[in-house]
């Protein structure tokens, strides 16, 4: 394992949630922008119209998949999870607009972090991502921080087993409907919100870090970090991510097989995809014995993954 990180990061990071890295792939940084430009290329609709999200997104490119074992990247995953630690996906993303204040996930029983590239300068007036220093750590700041600035978040398959295949889909497919519906809804900045009433501020004057980065920086944070973006609007950002957690004992996998599916759903709602696998083939033939040890534990899910998202399309073709 490459040393990426000083002990002083680990313990911010550790303390606060986020982490901003200057430079670290400033060398790599035009490749990285080629290759992801030309993957949305080959996504583009019939009139040339661009995905917003490509799950999966580096798995087909072989220049993007070889950083899954890039040593900086790795050695950021090793030093703050350990060197077991687990390779659950990667995202591609071109946003727009703003992004309301929300945490990513419920706390989990094992730590899940974000590794992420934005291909276009941010700042403040941006899109740069903002995030609330210390919403990550469970207990009653945590708590109050989600229940006024992030919304109340409950995570669908809480109260579901994770061997109930039908139960997962089920909860599901009410949960994507329910995102459907709040995707039709008039846009948050339109109208007042939970924030707004409580405290008076809009998104942007909610006090928070800005992570403001440079094409070639790196931004990791902590999924249950209660984060947001403003200032976007009318501007496209580039993002290029990795989803990574910790090892976890045997009885922390059920959750992980629940945080899997999850994850499965929520990238059917970003892209109107169904995926059966949580990695792509390619990614998965052209793995090294390094890449394969951070593979295993999510490749134990996949048949219940893929048994989920055929019951999870019934369930969504039946309501359209």
């Amino acid at each position: 394992m490459t040393e990426v990180l000083s002990d002083q990061q680990k313990r911010f990071y550790g303390l606060f949630g986020y982490l901003v890295i200057p430079g670290l792939m400033t060398d790599v940084i035009e490749d990285i922008t080629t290759e992801f430009d030309a993957e949305f290329a080959r996504h583009a609709d019939a009139n040339g119209k661009l995905p917003s999200h490509l799950p999966s997104g580096v798995d087909n490119n072989e220049r993007l998949r070889s950083l899954v074992d890039d040593p900086r990247i790795d050695g950021i995953a090793a030093g703050l999870l350990g060197e077991d630690y687990n390779y659950l996906y990667s995202h591609c993303a071109r946003f727009g607009g703003d992004t309301d204040w929300h945490p990513n996930q419920e706390a989990q029983p094992y730590p899940f972090l974000q590794i992420a590239m934005y291909l276009d300068p941010v700042g403040a007036d941006t899109g740069a991502l903002r995030v609330i220093p210390g919403s990550h750590k469970s207990g009653t700041y945590r708590d109050e921080v989600q229940s006024i600035i992030g919304g109340p978040r409950q995570d669908a398959l809480t109260t579901v087993d994770a061997d109930d295949v039908d139960g997962i889909a089920e909860s599901l497919a009410a949960t994507l409907a329910g995102l459907a519906s709040a995707r039709m809804s008039p846009n948050p900045s339109q109208s007042p919100d939970h924030y707004t009433k409580t405290l008076g501020l809009t998104g942007a004057e909610v006090p928070a870090a800005v992570l403001a980065s440079q094409p070639g920086d790196v931004v990791v944070f902590d999924e249950g970090t209660v984060h947001g973006a403003f200032g976007g609007i009318g501007r496209i950002r580039r993002q290029l991510r990795f989803g990574v957690a910790g090892h976890c004992s045997d009885e922390q996998l059920p959750a992980l097989r629940k945080h899997i599916t999850w994850m499965m759903a929520h990238q059917h709602w970003q892209s109107h995809s169904f995926v059966d696998r949580l990695n792509g083939e390619a990614l998965m033939a052209s793995a090294s014995e390094q890449r394969m040890r951070h593979l295993v534990q999510a490749m134990s899910v996949e048949d219940q993954l893929s048994e989920v998202a055929q019951r999870l399309r019934e369930r969504l073709l039946h309501q359209s």
